[in-house]
């Protein structure tokens, strides 16, 4: 994805969106994660909040081959969040959390 949206809905049924687009695609959950709480940290705490919404936008299939001068991603990156995808898989979205979510009051 390239475009990470979130929408606030408030206690009063108003809804705000704020959605920024990013230098490259991405497929980690964690950076889409630390967009969204970037988005989160800018709005106004004026307001209750009722609901939350995050999605990923602008998706495109992996690119077979990548720009000579572009950043390719990590090759562990991949590899751990393949692994956390099986493991939350067969065991539950709860078994294995990063620590930057762990104790999020947000949450």
């Amino acid at each position: 994805a390239r475009t990470v949206q979130l929408t606030v809905k408030y206690a009063d049924f108003s809804a705000l969106t704020r959605r920024v687009t990013l230098d490259e695609w991405t497929d980690d959950g964690q950076a889409i994660y630390r967009e969204a709480c970037g988005l989160l940290a800018r709005l106004p705490e004026s307001k209750a909040v009722r609901l939350t919404g995050v999605s990923a936008q602008g998706l495109v299939a992996q690119a077979a081959q990548l720009g000579l001068f572009e950043k390719a991603p990590e090759e562990k990156t991949r590899k751990l969040n393949r692994a956390l995808d099986e493991i939350a898989q067969k065991f539950g979205p709860r078994v294995i959390r990063p620590a930057d979510v762990e104790g999020d009051s947000r949450e």
